[in-house]
């Protein structure tokens, strides 16, 4: 029964959405697949109650309002993209077009289409994201992916984990959710947003008054909702783990291949980590 409940804590809440779909991998083994569909598909927040009441009502967390995902998949997948095609001599004509921010002019790893997709500032036309690139096929798009899981096989493990309820939590109101995905530095990861906020908090800036409430908030629920993975709690200072050792807001991104392949396991090993801790939580609760 336990081992029934930790693979549960552990499975892939999109296989449900896609099980039916056309082309659907055979295998149930191409989550990066699944993960693009996911991208470029209408169903958002899987996070959320309406996919995961059981479990969530087993955890304790019905009476949760917002939740957030942990570790997000986009960030470091976009990083590894850039490295193999700045690393590949066979793509070095579309070097260019992988890029790190340099945070003046973009603020987000830039790989061809985003996460989404955007407008064309020239024509007005809507261009299609990298995910809707690579389900297209489009041929180029298509190599680039194969070499960058050849590369860092963990992201087609990343790409499974994601949207599991181990790597759901719940959270303060959405404006924490929208400001951990669009802080400047961030990267919608979990440890730099928490310095992030002790940042502020001890700066008297404007925004002080909501951090102060996340702040408090995140110091209150981290054993609560298993979190001692991802910061501390010290005199009434928060302060993230890393994900990679040199990992900082000053030094967000993993830019080289080994910060990307430590980043990596890391983020996986902290999921399998916290489901065998919500685990734990669960049966001395119970």
């Amino acid at each position: 029964m336990i081992k029934h409940t930790e693979k549960e804590l552990l499975a892939d809440t999109k296989q449900a959405l896609f099980k039916n779909a056309e082309n659907f991998p055979k295998d149930n083994k191409d989550f990066l697949q699944l993960i693009f569909r996911f991208f470029t598909g209408n169903v958002k927040d899987l996070e959320q109650k309406s996919h995961n009441q059981e479990l969530y009502e087993m955890l304790g967390w019905q009476n949760e309002m917002y939740f957030d995902v942990i570790s997000s998949f986009w960030t470091v997948f976009a990083c590894a993209v850039i490295m193999e095609v700045h690393d590949n001599k066979a793509y070095s004509r579309t070097a260019k077009y992988c890029c790190f921010p340099d945070y003046e002019t973009y603020f987000t790893p830039w790989i061809p289409g985003g996460k989404y997709g955007y407008i064309n500032k020239a024509t007005g036309k809507r261009e299609a994201s990298f995910p809707q690139r690579y389900l297209e096929p489009r041929e180029g798009i298509v190599r680039i992916v194969h070499s960058t899981v050849q590369s860092y096989p963990q992201l087609n493990e990343l790409a499974a984990l994601t949207h599991c309820v181990a790597n759901f939590m719940p959270c303060p109101p959405p404006e924490y959710n929208y400001e951990k995905g669009l802080a400047e530095k961030v990267h919608d990861f979990l440890p730099l947003f928490v310095d992030f906020i002790d940042a502020h908090c001890e700066s008297g800036s404007d925004e002080t008054a909501d951090m102060q409430k996340w702040k408090a908030w995140l110091i209150a629920n981290r054993e609560r909702f298993c979190l001692e993975d991802y910061y501390t709690v010290q005199n009434n200072h928060i302060k993230g783990i890393p994900f990679f050792r040199t990992q900082s807001l000053d030094h967000p991104l993993p830019s080289t291949k080994s910060e990307i392949t430590e980043c990596l396991a890391e983020m996986l090993l902290r999921i399998r980590t916290r489901a065998n801790r919500l685990l734990e939580l669960h049966k001395m609760e119970g």
